[in-house]
Order: structure tokens, then sequence, then C-alpha cells
């Protein structure tokens, strides 16, 4: 209705009921109308719906028989029909029992009324014998046989009464056989469908596995035929550079020859030449006496400037090579350095001479070492006269000389150093007089060094050549060049190699007259166990404290002559021993060291990553006996046959073999192993083997508590992170008992700054917990108890005056002693509180870290069994996952209390918490299940129940595999920013254990992962020194803040094709 004006105006809708008729109808905006009509819609939707849509939409009691068949009436629901089954079934029951009760009562009435036919019979006989007896005998044969009527009367009651019973019984049989045959029907419909999807999966599986083997050996066939071209390709490359080579030596055998021939002419051609000078000289000398006048000699035509360079630089080839003989021959013969000395003034002069626009020259050193300056005393005859006065030099207090390539290559990095075209080069100095402009050619210089008994090699002179236009004997070279003056003459390669050997051959003159090396054994042996001893209580790594004795045993083993020491370690099942160190010549080298090359090595060979097996029990394994001796020596391994070459190449060499334990412990089997060989004789004597023993004994002495401070603060650190995660405190530490005060030894991410740091006993308030009866305390407000000068420690003062609170938990041994402490705090977090769940974390937290800490003082850290056992433990034993797997024990002792209701409550769940969804999701992932496949909730359900406990107690998250590894990156991604008091506050009890259960497990693998690296390598104790070891990869991207990791790009999709 609506008003116009004064009038009322009804709004009437003319509806169609039929396609001729219409109906007026009034507007239906009554409450009850309405009303009426939603339910109607309700009604039919329901009546609409589908088995399997009412049991997603009821609960995850229907998930059972969510797939079996069910049919209902049109005209009602499936609410309806689920209320009717039971009450059919109850009036089925009802109607056998009302049945039951009837025929009772009937089977009673028949009872009462034959008891009553007998008695009425009775009576009627009694009374027909009276009146048979009151009447007279019949006159006929016609009697009335009352007991005849009456058993026929019952006959037929009988007979109806039975009838009545088949009838009922009938109507009985068929509804039972009704109800049987429907039932009959369900199941027979249930199991063809169970069928089929068992075939269905079973097909799947079929094809699934027939592309498997088709990718197999599709990959298999690529891989061979790669495998083949590559082989190829290598013969084909391998017969191309034979076939170089042969062209290679084919060509200098012809341009041998070539030469050859052309110096045989060129020699045929001067003695003719030769000879008809004579005959002519000697023809006008008869004339002259004869008083003849002969006419001149016809002149000869000039000759090829070309051939007369190919011919002279072919003679210049073969006196290079004579001189170099000679050159030999005399430093062999010098007896002292006076000798030596005037060789160098005859080797520059005669090198020069040798060759055309040539200069040469040798620069010595200061023999006192008092300056670096370098004087040249021997020149040639082409130098200029201020160089031929033996007093010109270079300086590199100079600052225009200090930048010559002279001094900053041939003298500090002994390296020669050549420069073409001096013209240009800016640092090049000239000290003969003149300007680089003014003149043209090439310059190198070459060291001239003496190697001491020790390998050490020092500078005593400088080798320097060059061709540059203003030397002497120019035009003589120039006459002959191919070329028009001014040209430059350049220094080609026969002619730098020649360089070098005159370099070498004088430096192996020096090396013979090296003074006398006093070997001082005893000071360096002193000085060597004083570096040891200094390392004494040194916070450093075990890599370093290894490198560092190392280097102080270098000390002493430098001054034996010819001797080669390496460090080797064994792998867990002591059956491998890798090199991991190598000293030579005073130097210890790493893993990632480069070779240092023959000249440095010597005989010995290059050991870095070599192996030794244990099979054939080569001596050095018999320190990993019983007894465990502390060292084990062989005089000749040349002749002894129970030693063996590390990586089986080469043959024995006349050594001796001294092969020490380095152990972390007294009386344990040593963990690496310290190998000297020197020449045998005279091999070692009894005073250096004890040296040698005694040294090594005490680097075994400081890798005891290294190693122990390692397992303690690797222990926190599992401890830390496990914390942090289960209660999402961000500010967690551990500190340790350190004289009285307490050294902080562990921190998580943002409170690095505390490792190190001692906190006094008269300050702070972590000392208490000793004192308090729970060993516990909590400060709830640390903003009030700053302000009111509380005995609260501020490492960082700008937390000091926020609102936060924290708490202690002091860990004692059995014995009562304390051995650390944990702290938390919620200063500058997002989480302000630390609730009574936290608090129960870190108690039993502490607790685990009790046990532990009493194993490793006990030394059986590594050698622990347990019920659970883990894959990773085969490799590297129990101890480098000890915190988690006592935590992982824990977690699985908590599943197995886990209910079938419990799952059930989980299950039922139509729309839980996202939290759980998340929870649930990547315990799946964890399992292997594909992220995709288990990104809902209604696929997530599926999988609670009891065979998903059962996978998760038997599931080893330490199992390698690529696959594995990229979903547990993604499993650590879905449980970002949650805990384990958010989970079971907004979730369940089976969520929370969940939750705890793939932490862990994502953890046991970062770890498994950092241990197979390490022990990938033949290692089972890391000695690596952190300065050599690469930082690519030391977390494995497991660790990353934001969970993504190194696979935060992968898809779900990329990660399902792995």
């Amino acid at each position: 209705f609506f008003s116009t004006g004064d009038a009322v105006v009804v709004s009437i809708r003319m509806d169609r009921a039929r396609s001729s008729h219409f109906v007026w109808q009034l507007p239906r905006d009554t409450l009850d109308l309405v009303q009426e009509q939603e339910e109607i819609a309700d009604k039919q939707v329901l009546l609409n719906e589908t088995w399997q849509h009412y049991c997603d939409r009821y609960d995850g009691s229907h998930e059972a028989e969510r797939h079996q068949i069910r049919q209902k009436w049109v005209t009602e629901t499936w609410e309806e029909y689920e209320n009717r089954v039971p009450k059919r079934e109850a009036n089925i029951q009802r109607f056998f029992r009302r049945q039951a009760a009837h025929e009772e009562a009937a089977a009673k009435e028949i009872a009462r009324r034959e008891e009553q036919s007998e008695r009425l019979l009775a009576d009627i006989a009694k009374k027909e014998n009276r009146r048979k007896a009151r009447l007279l005998p019949a006159l006929h044969t016609l009697v009335y046989d009352p007991e005849k009527e009456a058993a026929e009367q019952r006959r037929k009651e009988q007979i109806e009464i039975l009838k009545r019973e088949r009838s009922h019984r009938r109507m009985i049989e068929e509804e039972e056989f009704r109800e049987w045959y429907n039932l009959l029907a369900d199941e027979v419909n249930s199991r063809v469908w169970l069928i089929a999807d068992i075939e269905r999966r079973e097909r799947e599986a079929e094809e699934e596995r027939m592309r498997k083997e088709e990718e197999e050996r599709r990959r298999k066939e690529e891989e061979e035929a790669a495998r083949k071209a590559a082989e190829e390709e290598a013969i084909r490359k391998e017969q191309e550079e034979i076939e170089r080579q042969k062209e290679e030596a084919a060509r200098k055998k012809r341009e041998l020859e070539e030469r050859r021939k052309a110096e045989q002419q060129r020699m045929k051609e001067e003695r003719e030449r030769q000879k008809k000078a004579d005959e002519e000289a000697e023809r006008r000398r008869k004339a002259m006496e004869e008083g003849e006048t002969l006419p001149d000699a016809p002149v000869e035509e000039a000759p090829d400037n070309a051939a007369l360079w190919k011919a002279e630089r072919e003679a210049q080839a073969k006196g290079m090579m004579d001189f170099i003989s000679k050159l030999k021959e005399k430093v062999d013969a010098c007896a002292n350095e006076a000798e030596l000395d005037a060789v160098m003034t005859w080797a520059v002069k005669e090198a020069s001479a040798l060759m055309s626009s040539f200069g040469m020259y040798i620069g010595l050193l200061d023999p006192s070492g008092e300056t670096k300056k370098v004087t040249y005393k021997h020149t040639c005859e082409s130098c200029s006269e201020k160089m031929k006065s033996g007093q010109l030099f270079l300086d590199p207090e100079d600052e225009a000389q200090k930048a010559c390539p002279t001094m900053t290559v041939v003298i500090d990095k002994l390296q020669e150093v050549f420069v073409s075209n001096l013209a240009a080069s800016k640092d090049v100095v000239i000290l003969g007089g003149g300007s680089l402009a003014a003149v043209e050619g090439d310059y190198m210089g070459l060291p001239i060094v003496r190697e001491s008994s020790n390998g050490a090699k020092t500078p005593v002179g400088v080798l320097a050549a060059d061709t540059l236009t203003c030397n002497g004997n120019r035009e003589a070279w120039q006459k002959t060049h191919p070329e028009p003056a001014p040209s430059a003459r350049s220094m080609d390669d026969e002619e730098k190699a020649f360089l070098r050997q005159v370099a070498s051959i004088l430096g192996a003159g020096f090396t013979r007259f090296a003074p006398a090396e006093k070997l001082e054994t005893e000071t360096d042996a002193e000085d060597g166990m004083a570096d040891l001893a200094a390392l004494e209580g040194q916070d450093l790594s075990m890599g370093k404290l290894m490198r560092t004795g190392l280097e102080a045993l270098a000390k002493y083993l430098k001054n034996i002559e010819g001797v080669n020491a390496y460090v080797s370690v064994s792998d867990r099942s002591q059956d491998l021993l890798s090199v991991v160190y190598q000293i030579i010549g005073g130097e210890v080298y790493g893993r990632k060291s480069t070779d240092p090359g023959d000249e440095k090595r010597g005989k010995h060979s290059w050991m870095m990553g070599k192996q030794l097996a244990s099979v054939n029990k080569p001596i050095t394994f018999g320190l990993f006996n019983d007894d465990c001796p502390s060292h084990l020596y062989c005089e000749d391994v040349s002749k002894a046959d129970n030693v063996e070459l590390y990586g089986g190449e080469g043959s024995k060499q006349e050594d001796c073999l001294l092969v020490v334990g380095i152990g972390t412990a007294a009386n344990k089997t040593p963990v690496a192993v310290l190998g000297v060989e020197a020449p045998s004789p005279p091999g070692l004597t009894q005073e250096q083997i004890d040296t040698i023993v005694k040294m090594a004994a005490m680097l075994s002495g400081h890798l005891g508590p290294v190693r122990t401070k390692n397992q303690k603060q690797g222990v926190c650190n599992q401890a830390l992170q496990w914390l942090e995660a289960t209660t999402g405190v961000q500010n967690v530490y551990i500190s340790v008992p350190d004289e009285g005060d307490l050294r902080y030894i562990s921190a998580n991410k943002g409170n690095e700054f505390l490792l190190g740091k001692k906190l006094p006993s008269s300050e702070g308030v972590s000392h208490g917990v000793w004192e308090s009866e729970t060993a516990q305390i909590f400060i709830e407000d640390l903003k009030a108890d700053a302000e009111n000068n509380g005995k609260v420690k501020f490492f960082n003062a700008d937390k000091k005056g926020q609102p936060g609170q924290c708490f202690f938990v002091g860990v004692k041994g059995e014995d009562g002693v304390p051995t650390c402490v944990l702290g938390c705090d919620t200063l500058g977090g997002k989480k302000t509180k630390v609730s009574q769940a936290d608090m129960n974390v870190f108690v039993k937290s502490g607790a685990l870290l009790a046990d532990i800490f009493a194993e490793i003082a006990a030394g059986t850290f590594d050698d622990l069994t347990d019920d659970v056992s883990l894959d990773i433990e085969k490799t590297v034993g129990p101890g480098g996952t000890r915190f988690y797997k006592k935590v992982l024990i824990d977690i699985l002792h908590q599943l197995s209390g886990l209910t079938k209701d419990h799952l059930l409550e989980m299950a039922r769940y139509s729309s839980p918490p996202e939290l759980i969804v998340k929870v649930v999701s990547a315990t799946l992932v964890v399992l292997q299940h594909k992220p995709k496949s288990v990104d809902q909730w209604e696929e997530c359900r599926k999988h609670i129940k009891q065979p998903m406990l059962d996978k998760m107690t038997k599931f080893d998250a330490t199992k390698g595999g690529k696959k594995r590894k990229n979903f547990f990156r993604r499993a650590k991604s879905m449980l970002k920013g949650l805990d384990m008091e958010l989970v079971h506050a907004k979730g369940s009890l089976p969520a929370s254990i969940f939750f705890q259960w793939s932490f862990v497990s994502i953890q046991l693998r970062y770890v498994a992962d950092l241990l197979r690296k390490q022990a990938n390598s033949g290692i089972v104790l890391n000695l690596d020194d952190p300065e050599e070891e690469a930082t690519e990869d030391e977390h494995d991207g497991e660790d990353d803040d934001d969970g993504d990791d190194d696979g935060a790009g992968e898809t779900t999709d990329e990660v399902e094709e792995e």
C-alpha cells in the first residue's frame, strides 16, 4: 500500500497461473508468507540434496559411508531418512516382540481351551453315561458319537490356527527378505564401487610406473648417447692432437733440416769466397813482385739481406747452445764466489758479443742485507761508460726508481719481467743516460736466486738484457737486417729461454756457495712447544687451533733436511684416512691450498685429499688398536711390507716414517694421525722422535677441551632454536659457570653481542637460580625493576627501561653441580609475556641439557644408542643430533598417547582455524605428500587417521635425497610465525604435537645435511681452518629467517616435479 494525499492506493499484481488465465493477487508482503515461502524453498533444497553432499555437510562421522549408495523417498530428506531407518528397525523388532507375545498368548489360550474341552468332554461323557444308563437299549443302528464330533471340531480349529500361523510367518519372512535384500544390495553396490576405485588406482599406478620406466629408459638412452658422443668427441680431439703433434714435429724437423742445409751452404759459400779472395790476393802479391799490373777483380753482387739475417740467427742459435755448455762447465769448476764473480764478467761480455745489438748486465744485491740496492757490477761492451764504471745502482728508497719493474717484480716477487717497446714504458729507469723516448727495443729481467738447504729462496741479483737501438754492434746488425734503419730490434722466444737458462745456472752457482746454516733444533723445539703452551685457555675454533699447533710443529720440522709431514683424519668407521694438512718447507697447507709445485716439494708428492684404506692393515692403522699406542716408527719404508702409499700411486722411497696419534682425550682412539717422513739414512734420531711425539701430545691436550666446548655449544645452539620456535620468545641465551662468573656461550639471532661476555657473580639475577628452591627466577616487569634500581643486568643499555619480562632456569647435574643457565626475555620482541607453558618448555629443555652435559663429561656423547635410530647416526654417530633426538623421543611418547577420539575430534572440524590447517598440511608435507595435494582442509582431514601416526612414528627425517630436502623447505615456510602455545591455545592437543614433530623433523634434516656434507669428505672431525672454509653454504639455506631458504623462489609445481 502507498498513500497519495487523502486516498489510499492498493497495488495489485497480476500473476499468470496458466497460459490462458490471469489471476489477480494481493502482494505477499506479510512476514508469515515470506517465512512460509522460505521454508518451502529450504525444504525443496533438502529434498534434492545428494547423499555425498549430506555427508560432507553433516560432520566427519559419515566419512566411511560417504561413497556408499543410499536411496530415499522423494518426499523425505536425508535427515528424515536417517531418523526413519532406526524407527523402521525398531518397528520390526516391536512387531516381532508383539507377534511373539500374541503367539504365546494364543498357545496359552489353546492349552486352556483344550483343557476346558477335555473337562467338558469328560462331564459330557459322564452325563451321557448316566443318561444311557437310564434309557432303554436302542432299537436302531444310527448312533450319534459326540466324541467324534468333538474331535472333528478340534481338528478344524487346529487347521485354522495353522493357517493363521502360516500367514503370519509368511508375512514376517517377506518383510525380513525385503530388509535383507536391501542390505545386500547396498553392500554389493558398496563393494562394486570399492572394486572399481581399487582397479582405477591400480590402473593409475601401473600407468605411472610405466611412464616412469619409459622416462628412465629415455634418460638412460640420452645419457648413453651423450656419453658415446663425448667419447667420440674425446677420441676425435685426441686424434687431432696426435695429428697436430705429428705435423708440428715434422715441421720442426723440416725447419731444422733446412737450417742445417742453409748453414752448410753458407759455410761452403764462405769457404769458396775466402778461397777466391786468398787466391786473388796471392795472385796480386806475385804480380806486384814481378812488377805486373793486373786488372781489378770482378765485384761480386751484394748478398740478399734476408738470407744473411736468417743465416746469422741460425749461427746465433748454435752459439747460444755452445755458450750454455761452456757456462755450466765454468760455474761447476768454480771453487768460491770470487771465481764465480769472474765467470759472470765473462758471461755478460761473451753473450753480448754472441748476439748483435744485444746488451747484457748483472746487478747484485748487498750481501750484508742492510739495503736492497741493486749494483750493476758486470756489464758488456755495448753498455754505456757509466754502466761500465760499476757504480750505478737501483735504490728502492728513490721515488723515481721504487716503481721500477726490476724492484717490484724481480726482487720482491722473485718473478721475471719482460717489457716490450721500452719507449712506451713509464716505470723503466735508464741508468746509463738518455731518455726512453730516444731509444727503442725490449727489456727482460730475471732473478738470480739462492736456495738454502731448507728450501728457502732468497734473491742475490738480477740478470738483465735489452735490445736498445743505442747498443753497440748496431751497425753490424743493421747491415744484415732485412729492414732499413732505424727499426727496433725485438727479443724472440729463443733468446728469452736462453736468458732463463743463464739465470738458473748462475743461481745454482750461488746456491753451492751458500753459507752453512746452523741448525738450532733445540731452540726451534723450545719455540714450538712455547707456541703450543701459549694456546692454553685461548678461545679458538677446532680448525684454528689445529692449524696454529701445526705451524708451531712446522718450525721444528723445517730444520730436518728432506722432511715431509702430513695430518690425516679417519672416517667414522676408522677404515679410511684422508689427508687434510701437509707441511712442506716449514709451511702448513690445508685442503683449500694449491700445490706449491715440484720445486717446493722436492721428491715428495702433493698429498692433499689422498686416502689410505685399512684393507691390508698398514702400519698407520696400528694406532687404532685397543691399546692405542702413542706412535709407531719404521726405519725404511722401501723394505717394509706393512707400509702403503696414500692414494696407491708411485713407488716407495728410502725414507723413514713416524706416525703419531692425535686425539682429544688420553687413552682414547685418535681422531687424526701425524705422519713424518725423512730420508733414510740417516732417518730420525730418538731425540727428534721424542720431541715430535711430545708436541703432538701437547696439541692433543688442547684439542680435548675445545671439542668439549664445541659439543656443548652445538647442543646449546640446537636448544636455542627449539626454544625460540616452540615458545615464540625472541631473546634466548645460555650461559655456563666460569670461575665464579657466568659466561654466555650461545645466543639466538639478534643477541650475538652476548657471546663471550661474562656476568660477574656480584651482578645480575642469574646467579640466584642456584639458591632458589625451584631453580627458577621470573621477573614480571623489567621496566619497574629498572626504575627501582633492580639487580637485572642490561648488557644493551638501550633496552633498559623498556617493558618486558624475563625468566631464568638453572640446570644442575646428577651430582648437584651447576652446569648452565637458560635465560630469556621479551624486550623489543613481538611477544611481551612469558607464559607458564613457556616456562615449562624451558624447564623441560634444561633437564635434557643436564643429561647431555653429563654424557659429554663422561665421554659417552658419541657412544650412546636409543630405541629410536636415525640414518645420519650410521655416518657420524649419535652425538651430532643429540638434543633434537631427545626431543623427538619425547614427542613420539606424546604421539603414542593420542587416541582415536583425538583424531576424530580434529577430523570433524568443518572450518578449523587457519593455523591448524597450516600445521596439519606442513606435517603431511614433511611426510612427503605433495604440497599441492594437501593445501586444502578437505584433503588434509582425509589423512588424519591411525596410519598417519604410524608413519610419523617410523619416519626418519635424516635420510638424504634432493626431493626430501625441497619438501622440508616448503614445510618450514608453512610453519613460519607459529609457536606451540599459539597452536595449543587456538588449536588442539594433536595439532600442538604435530607442530612439535614437524619442527623437530625439519631441524633434524638441517643438522643431518651439514653433518653428511662433512662426512662425505671423509672427515669425522672438522679440523679445517675457518679462514680457508668457503662461506657459500654455511647453512645451506635451511635457517633463513624468512623461512623461504634458497628455495624461496620455487613454486609448488617445482617442488612436485622434483
